[in-house]
């Protein structure tokens, strides 16, 4: 029996539409700072040239330093409606890949939550966007932020539990899927800041291009999910290598 590969292609490919999407929202966030994007980052040796602008100031102070967070919707139009859309993309590449699998029953309704959890984040973001009262300052929000990735623990833990059959790459593509589509969970955003204070010398309080390795990762998640899927592991019991031939007069 042959492996379905469609639900991997597919999920490599909402991981890059996810990409697109978080692409431009980080894109038209840090609009203000073109031409300074890299001034006082290690490309430039710590240097600070050109000069940042005082819109481009503005943007980098807050205590939001994410331009798919609703603090900064409110200062960028359309750059938090774009987030919400690309972190609904990558719920949809794990869900897409939860159903598509053969997995139990009982494997998929676990193995979903890190999908659900991210659409419910998105959608608290969504009505943070709407309503300028709610902000991911809120208590909610921030716990929210956390739930993706703890809910990718719990199922990766129910497939090595439930599906002991799933051999070794198999597994490795899982691992990637997960890593990719809870990219917009708060230990993965850390990350990412703790990635780009030591990027840029320029930290007060967000660097310029934040947000960016929020979008590799999805990149990165997509193409090796891709590149697996169209190298796919053996079906167990089988063998890659060809039968000798049999000599008709044997």
């Amino acid at each position: 029996m042959r492996e379905r590969r469609w639900p991997w292609v597919g999920t490599s490919v909402l991981l890059l539409a996810a990409a697109v999407a978080a692409g431009w929202s980080t894109y038209l966030h840090w609009q203000p700072c073109r031409g300074a994007l890299l001034s006082g980052s290690v490309v430039r040796a710590y240097k600070y040239a050109p000069d940042f602008s005082d819109a481009c100031l503005r943007r980098m102070d807050g205590s939001l330093p994410f331009p798919f967070l609703p603090e900064a919707a409110q200062r960028t139009p359309w750059a938090s409606e774009l987030g919400v859309v690309a972190m609904s993309l990558a719920a949809a590449a794990w869900l897409l890949l939860v159903v598509g699998t053969s997995w139990s029953l009982r494997t998929k309704l676990v193995a979903a939550l890190p999908g659900l959890t991210t659409l419910a984040l998105a959608a608290a973001l969504a009505l943070a966007t709407v309503d300028p009262g709610l902000s991911a300052d809120d208590d909610v929000s921030m716990w929210i932020l956390l739930t993706p990735e703890v809910a990718a623990l719990a199922a990766i833990a129910a497939i090595l539990a439930w599906q002991p059959e799933l051999d070794e790459r198999t597994l490795a593509r899982v691992l990637v899927v997960a890593w990719g589509t809870t990219a917009f969970g708060a230990v993965h955003l850390v990350v990412e800041y703790a990635f780009m204070l030591a990027f840029s010398d320029a930290n007060w309080d967000t660097p310029p291009l934040t947000g960016s390795v929020t979008v590799a990762t999805l990149v990165v998640a997509a193409v090796l999910t891709l590149r697996m899927a169209l190298h796919p592991s053996p079906v167990p019991g089988s063998t890659n290598h060809p039968s000798p031939a049999v000599h008709p007069y044997s």
